[in-house]
């Protein structure tokens, strides 16, 4: 567990006001809210340019697209927070390009695991997608 997650509360903050705890599972989580980048020639060492707790709000937007691959098995699940405008902030199964399963979180830090199933699709392309087009609370 990387130093940026260390200091967060419990799951009851979400109520409270107080800092929640993300619920993390391995090593890193993909997010735009924190300002804790790693440093250039090493990403997995934190840049000491900013400390523990740093923010950048909810302002910054953007999408982030995988490489393609075959969609081999029946289901795929994955843990996703954070916002919950399913217009604006949410995770997308492209097929063959095409949009075909989206979801958003629960305008809370805690991670939930998701499932899909996705037999429908199996021996076609896929691609994940996150989607950030809020810039207000929980964008």
């Amino acid at each position: 567990q990387r130093a940026v997650y260390e200091g967060y509360g419990t799951a009851s903050s979400h109520t409270s006001g107080e800092h929640q705890s993300s619920r993390l599972v391995g090593r890193y989580y993909i997010a735009t809210y924190e300002r804790r980048s790693g440093e250039d020639d090493n990403y997995q060492i934190p840049n000491q340019n900013f400390s523990v707790g740093s923010t950048q709000g909810d302002g910054p937007t953007g999408t982030m697209t995988s490489d393609p691959f075959i969609i081999r098995g029946n289901t795929i699940s994955f843990l996703l927070g954070g916002g919950c405008d399913h217009k604006t902030t949410f995770l997308e199964l492209l097929v063959d390009g095409y949009p075909s399963l989206r979801a958003t979180g629960k305008c809370a830090e805690r991670m939930d695991r998701v499932h899909w199933d996705v037999a429908m699709f199996k021996n076609r392309s896929g691609q994940i997608r996150i989607v950030d087009n809020g810039s207000n609370e929980w964008g």
